[in-house]
């Protein structure tokens, strides 16, 4: 009766949105920039290299750095360190662990953005919480749940009414086997948020786990309605299915996955499923 289990509630979270952290970096980097514009003037009147990677306008540089921290992750951890040299402080630490997830070095990405974000430097409070559930998806990343846990626990007590900072934990949670937390984070999650497809697509992968068919149905029909289409959806859909010893609905729901996104990871659980309940593909 086993089916695929794809990735903890029912479908892996995205990788990581530090993306989602430029925007507020801005006061992070504002409160850097006259201590950093000043040393940029005293190395310029002193003969500063003119070829010097590091630009003066930090916001500016903070993009560049981020941006290449992203697209060719070595040579941004390099312009981070160059940037910290000449006084980049918070924001090219910021870098350095973005650069560092990308060279899959995630424990010590983890390390460096909660030291960045415990570290006394004077951090804003909605920041340190950017910057834990940064280190708690790395943490994930890096198959350390309970880190997980207690980042993203010390990130939601900054920001209580984070949604995504919820979604994150529960995953955490799931990791452990830890049904009954995730569940209750994800319903957290759903009253700020009542319309988010995906965590009442988490919730009833929750619900199934714990064994809850019934409420784990009405979740991922909710899920369907608000995202209609959703393949991963529909494959966790068609476990609730099966497991309810609806075998048909549960072939069909998995051919649908095949048919609208044959080249996924849900649809190579389809076909692993499929073939346990030995229904041929169509």
């Amino acid at each position: 009766m086993a089916v695929a289990f794809r990735a903890r509630l029912g479908q892996a979270r995205p990788a990581m949105k530090y993306q989602g952290f430029d925007a507020s970096a801005a006061v992070l980097i504002a409160a850097l920039a006259i201590g950093h514009a000043v040393m940029v003037r005293a190395e310029t009147a002193a003969g500063g290299a003119p070829n010097d990677p590091v630009s003066i306008e930090p916001s500016r540089e903070y993009a560049a750095c981020m941006d290449l921290a992203r697209s060719d992750p070595p040579k941004g951890f390099e312009r981070a360190r160059l940037w910290f040299e000449r006084g980049g402080k918070a924001a090219a630490v910021h870098c350095s662990a973005v650069a560092l997830i990308g060279q899959r070095q995630f424990a010590l990405a983890a390390k460096t953005l909660e030291h960045l974000a415990t570290d006394g430097q004077g951090t804003p409070v909605a920041l340190k919480g950017d910057l834990l559930g940064q280190a708690g998806q790395a943490w994930l990343m890096a198959g350390k749940d309970r880190r997980a846990i207690a980042a993203f626990s010390n990130a939601v007590a900054a920001q209580p009414r984070d949604v995504e900072l919820l979604i994150d934990r529960a995953f955490a949670y799931a990791g452990l086997g830890r049904y009954a937390e995730a569940i209750g984070d994800l319903s957290r999650a759903l009253e700020m948020a009542p319309g988010r497809a995906d965590a009442y697509l988490y919730r009833a992968g929750a619900y199934r786990r714990v064994n809850d068919l019934a409420l784990a149905g009405r979740d991922i029909d909710r899920s369907l309605t608000l995202g209609p289409g959703n393949p991963d959806a529909y494959l966790e859909r068609g476990i609730i299915r099966r497991l309810s010893g609806d075998d048909q609905g549960a072939a069909g729901d998995w051919r649908r996955v095949i048919a609208t996104a044959p080249k996924s990871a849900a649809a190579r659980d389809a076909h692993r499923n499929l073939k346990q309940i030995r229904a041929p593909v169509q």
